[in-house]
């Protein structure tokens, strides 16, 4: 079904421009028209054929650490500087290992003040389970981070709130148009602050079903066990999302399925 909603896709990369380029081209197919734009975290020189392939390109002014623990505050700012220039309703950030095998439109929900992210979870289950943003050296610094944004929307039952993993998230534009007007505190990670300041202003989060069968979704070394015929197994039964996939190698294995399964071109 067609998406009412204009949505552009920000493609978080900071190395790896081979492997990129080729998402940027496989992005294109599966999802005509859409606008892609890049925001990097890395030093480098970026290459000119990358370049030439986004529709404009973010360089991230904070350093790699903050770059990849503080996506959220990472993507305010870019709205704050070049994003508020696009016109879109939602935005699909895609991580440079982040494989998409369908169109973000026939993946992803179409209602526009709603967050939806992979493997959602309220942070009372979550913490209870011991996850590392919430819990341990890190127990306090989420305490104060709730206290922050207590300061802003009054208490919060934040404990019934939710949070996911952040890769291959969908972001309504209005939550960027109000986060962007603050500055929070980098205490905790990108996805426990950014999840409990959209409830705080009323957004919805919703699970897009990217870690179910037969995807494969992971933010921890498990993928480490799956070989390539367990990778190209899942994309044959149907899989949406893989991740990580970080070689040109597996990225073209995988889409070469693909494109034999459902007669995409496979120019390239």
């Amino acid at each position: 079904m067609q998406n009412p909603n204009k949505r552009i896709i920000v493609l978080r990369y900071h190395d790896e421009f081979g492997l990129c380029l080729n998402q940027v081209r496989w992005l294109r197919k599966l999802n005509p028209g859409v606008k892609i734009v890049g925001m990097y975290g890395g030093t480098k020189a970026i290459p000119a054929p990358l370049i030439a392939a986004l529709d404009g390109n973010y360089v991230s002014p904070f350093d790699a650490r903050f770059n990849w623990m503080h996506c959220d505050l990472v993507l305010a700012d870019w709205f704050r500087t070049v994003g508020h220039g696009y016109h879109f309703d939602i935005l699909n950030l895609i991580e440079w290992d982040w494989l998409t095998l369908e169109s973000l439109d026939a993946v992803y929900g179409a209602e526009p003040n709603t967050v939806y992210l992979a493997d959602k979870q309220t942070f009372k289950d979550l913490t209870a389970g011991g996850w590392h943003w919430t819990t341990q050296k890190f127990e306090q610094r989420f305490r104060d981070q709730v206290a922050e944004c207590e300061g802003f929307f009054g208490k919060l039952n934040w404990g019934d709130f939710c949070a996911g993993i952040f890769g291959g998230i969908q972001i309504p534009r209005a939550f960027l148009e109000k986060y962007a007007t603050y500055t929070p505190q980098p205490l905790t990670n990108d996805e426990a602050r950014m999840c409990l300041w959209a409830q705080a202003m009323g957004f919805k989060m919703a699970d897009n079903g990217m870690e179910r069968e037969p995807n494969f979704v992971t933010a921890s070394g498990e993928y480490k066990n799956l070989d390539y015929a367990g990778f190209s197994d899942r994309v044959t039964r149907g899989a949406a999302a893989m991740h990580p996939v970080r070689t040109i190698a597996l990225f073209k294995t995988l889409t070469g399925i693909k494109k034999r399964l459902r007669k995409i071109s496979a120019d390239d």
